[in-house]
Parts: C-alpha cells; sequence; structure tokens
C-alpha cells in the first residue's frame, strides 16, 4: 500500500448503531477500527430499501437508452468492486442476518470454491444456504 492509499483509510474507532422501524430492530452495524459488521434483523425491510432505491434512481430518458457497448453493471460487480477496495485498504466488512455470518468482505475474507464464481479473493461467502434465504 502507498503512502497516499494510507492516508486514505477510514479513521474508525468504534461504535454502533441500531435502525429501527417502530419497535422493531432491523439492523445493527457495529465498528471497530477497520471491522465493520452489519447483522440484518430483518431481510424485507433491506429488500423494500433496495427497491425504494431504484425506484428514486436517475431515470434515464429514450436517448440515453441506446446501447453504449458499455458492460452492464450488476449487484455483483458492485460488491466485487467494494471488495476489492476494502482488502486493497485493510478493512473487513462481515454481513450476518439474525446472528448468522453470511459473507466477509475484504482484508479477512477467506473465499473458497465459491471464488469461481465472484471473481475476486476479496469476498468469502460463509453461508450459502443462509445467503440463499436472505434473497427468496
Amino acid at each position: 500500500m502507498t503512502q497516499q492509499e494510507h492516508q486514505k483509510l477510514p479513521l474508525f474507532e468504534s461504535g454502533k448503531v441500531r435502525l429501527l422501524t417502530g419497535e422493531l430492530e432491523v439492523l445493527r452495524v457495529s465498528v471497530l477500527g477497520k471491522k465493520i459488521d452489519v447483522d440484518i434483523e430483518d431481510k424485507q425491510f433491506i429488500k423494500r430499501a433496495m427497491k425504494l432505491r431504484r425506484e428514486i434512481g436517475p431515470k434515464k430518458s429514450a436517448a440515453a437508452e441506446k446501447p453504449k457497448k458499455k458492460k452492464k453493471s450488476s449487484p455483483l460487480s458492485m460488491v466485487r468492486m467494494i471488495a476489492d477496495t476494502s482488502k486493497r485498504i485493510g478493512v473487513t466488512l462481515t454481513v450476518s442476518y439474525k446472528g448468522r455470518k453470511i459473507a466477509t468482505i475484504g482484508a479477512e475474507a477467506r473465499p473458497t470454491l465459491l471464488q469461481i464464481i465472484t471473481k475476486t479473493r476479496a469476498l468469502a461467502i460463509n453461508d450459502p444456504i443462509t445467503a440463499l434465504r436472505m434473497m427468496i
């Protein structure tokens, strides 16, 4: 890592954030140093938030929708970019669902054979079955 990259590292100390909708806790985020843990309690909330993001995002005009031979962006490519960047700067992000670790992204990721699918060594799927349940 270059000196310039090192200066751009996030300076996390520690902290916790709980997100509630009414009385229902839907998400917890814990930060300690270069480790960020996200624990999802309500997958429906996450799905609604992602749907809302697509709905309020910038709309393309008819002229802008002409093919440009540009590679289409997918959720996996976005996660891959985040994972590779996190690994490069030494940050680890773990994602859990109701306390069960689903994935490790970044510096401490230890991928298995799924790296053939994800095409990165910075993303490990720790619990594929729970990860699939999150998407359903």
